[in-house]
């Protein structure tokens, strides 16, 4: 399955899911006036296509985050540094992009020392050529 192939009543239940990961299936069946084994079957089918990656939770958070952008060298596959990156300390979040940056990412850390180490360590990666990185002062 892939996203083409989601018909209305799978973005529905998607909507009903990031509003609120924790949803019950009942809860979504009764919404959409459908059975609740429809929800579930549905849902499993879009887990097991990766459609649905992972069921998270916004949490308050105490500490200091960032935006890095990331341009990557021409001879260096930027999918292979995102993957990278992705593994690293302090990383939340690894997007490929185009315009200016090959690469965005969300970074965090408990305070402002352990974030630039943290800022350091992507910018030491072999095959990146530029970064520009951005504290976080609110979010909503």
């Amino acid at each position: 399955m892939v996203e083409s192939e989601l018909d209305k009543l799978d973005h529905m239940i998607l909507k009903h899911l990031r509003e609120n990961s924790r949803v019950p299936y009942t809860t979504i069946a009764e919404f959409l006036g459908i059975s609740e084994s429809t929800i579930r079957n549905r849902i499993r089918k879009m887990i097991d296509s990766g459609i649905i990656k992972r069921f998270t939770i916004d949490t308050v958070e105490e500490g200091v985050k960032a935006i890095i952008l990331i341009e990557v060298s021409v001879s260096t596959p930027s999918p292979q540094i995102a993957k990278n990156i992705s593994t690293m300390k302090g990383v939340e979040l690894v997007f490929e992009t185009s315009g200016q940056y090959d690469i965005s990412a969300i970074l965090s850390g408990p305070d402002i020392s352990s974030l630039n180490r943290s800022i350091d360590d992507v910018r030491n990666l072999k095959g990146i050529t530029n970064t520009n990185s951005l504290i976080v002062l609110k979010s909503w």
